[in-house]
């Protein structure tokens, strides 16, 4: 390492950071570009459009990569880090957390070989339309010689990332992609404790759906204009700002969000006369997602620290908007009042308050991850955290992925599947190199669970603030806790502060008994 660079008069970090920022602000431009690049794909564009656009991404992404490992920006780093070493009082904490963040971008990217950064990039569009084929066709055997590549692609690159994370495993290699303070030890300890415990709920639950008189189901004609007028005014309530980002019905299946805190994009599942619920759960979700985004700090916006935060605190934050408050009973109350107002002829038996909130309370185990509800999909995280963990760890084969996966579920959730597209072939995730990502969705309705808690003891009358459909206050909670802070800490660390506990099921599992096991919460 060179010497500390000499200490300013302004006090200030040295010039190699101020030239660090203008490097990352155009790095994040690019990236910025980049997905709204892929928000248009999903959107407006026309499908046979769909491999140049892909095309195009990719080469953003590949740009990055080569603009970022340089000896320049690497002597800038080296530069700034003596700096702080040597001058610890010029430096704020978001000036040391965003050059921590710099460091980690670069490390990432310099770490991979650049033959396999080109192949990550070609497995993750390729991947997508193998998949889509295969899944369509129940064509496992067609597929899996590709999953075998896509496997050992992984292998490569964790063997150069292991060293640089210091990881114990090759599992936890690949987590720290999406939780970067979360050890393979501590979430098994976490999934294991709380498996009993929710199945304990979950038996009981299904007892009580025997004696129960079933919720009526909704058929009424809802059409897509008057549910995207709905989901406008509920994304406006919950302080989505339209005058910085749009609402839009995607032309592909999954729902998603992106773009930047002046440009968010929420794209959303939306069809005639189709499940008005899903469509609303879709916007919440996602429209949080938007929400955090147009929450991040301004004066940060174009560089690493000021970006969204990593994967768990996103989710937790969706989870939170759309899972637990969007699903209180209160929650229904100000739906039926706001949609009727509305639109009148809405009004019926089926559309009221308390039927809407016994439809989202009932258990199911289903072979089918997508059509989980909030109890059973716990179950379908913790078997493909399980089954994935070993497929990377070397353990489990590709070739005997769908007996595994026949047994567990049968285990988990007492169902076979029936064929490979209620297997194995669920899981689009795999076919595009992306392993690690399961268990984020049960980390994550964990940290909701202390979110909600947090929020309970700030607000008394929380659910009166839903009922009334009174936001603000939340909205207002979470910027401070949540999006105001960005990237200034870890995952953990940062659900830790806001929510003022560690990691733990018990927030978890207060919730899912005052949601499942009693009248009202």
């Amino acid at each position: 390492m060179k010497q500390a660079t000499p200490k300013k008069q302004s006090g200030a970090p040295p010039e190699s950071y101020d030239n660090l920022k203008h490097f990352y602000a155009h790095a994040q431009s690019l990236f910025h570009i980049k997905s709204i690049m892929g928000m248009d794909m999903m959107t407006v564009m026309p499908p046979r459009a769909a491999a140049q656009r892909i095309h195009d991404i990719a080469g953003l992404t590949k740009r990055v990569y080569a603009e970022t490992i340089t000896k320049q920006v690497l002597a800038a780093l080296e530069d700034s880090e003596n700096d702080l070493d040597g001058n610890p009082g010029n430096w704020s904490a978001w000036d040391r957390r965003n050059l921590e963040e710099m460091r980690w971008i670069y490390d990432n990217l310099a770490a991979v070989p650049p033959d396999l950064f080109l192949a990550s990039i070609r497995v993750s569009n390729e991947g997508r339309r193998r998949y889509s084929e295969a899944y369509k066709a129940n064509d496992w055997n067609g597929i899996k010689g590709w999953l075998k590549d896509v496997i050992d692609l992984n292998h490569r690159i964790i063997g150069y990332k292991q060293k640089l994370y210091g990881t114990k495993s090759h599992y936890e290699t690949l987590l720290a992609g999406y939780m970067r303070d979360m050890k393979e030890k501590d979430l098994t300890a976490l999934l294991d404790s709380l498996n009993a415990p929710i199945r304990a709920i979950a038996d009981e639950v299904l007892e009580r759906q025997k004696r129960r008189k079933a919720p009526q189901g909704l058929s009424s004609s809802f059409s897509k204009a008057e549910q995207m007028r709905l989901n406008y005014k509920l994304l406006q309530d919950m302080g989505f700002d339209f005058e910085r980002g749009t609402l839009s019905v995607t032309s592909y299946e999954a729902a998603t969000a992106g773009g930047h805190c002046n440009e968010a994009r929420i794209l959303i599942g939306c069809r005639d006369n189709g499940d008005i619920l899903q469509s609303i759960e879709d916007s919440l979700y996602q429209g949080a997602k938007g929400i955090y985004i147009q929450g991040l700090p301004e004066a940060w916006l174009y560089q690493p620290v000021g970006n969204t935060p990593d994967t768990v605190v996103m989710e937790a934050h969706s989870i939170l908007v759309e899972t637990i408050i969007g699903r209180m009973p209160q929650f229904f109350s100000y739906l039926v009042r706001t949609a009727t107002d509305m639109f009148p002829d809405w009004r019926s038996g089926a559309f009221e308050a308390e039927n809407l909130y016994h439809l989202k309370k009932i258990v199911k185990f289903t072979a089918a991850r997508r059509d989980a509800d909030e109890l059973s999909r716990f179950f379908h995280g913790h078997m493909r955290t399980g089954i994935e963990r070993d497929i990377i760890n070397g353990t489990l084969k590709v070739d005997d992925l769908p007996g595994r996966w026949a047994a567990d579920s049968k285990e988990f959730l007492g169902v076979e599947p029936k064929t490979p597209a209620q297997g194995c072939l669920q899981c689009q995730d795999w076919f595009m190199g992306r392993f690690g990502y399961f268990p984020v969705s049960i980390v994550s309705h964990v940290s909701a669970a202390q979110l909600e808690d947090a929020l309970f003891k700030t607000f008394g009358n929380l659910p009166d603030m839903v009922e009334k459909g009174e936001f603000s206050q939340i909205t207002g909670w979470l910027r401070e806790n949540l999006h105001g802070r960005a990237r200034l800490k870890n995952s953990l660390e940062t659900i830790a502060e806001a929510s003022g506990a560690d990691l733990s099921g018990e927030a978890l599992l207060t919730h899912l008994n005052r949601r499942y096991l009693k009248d009202k919460e």
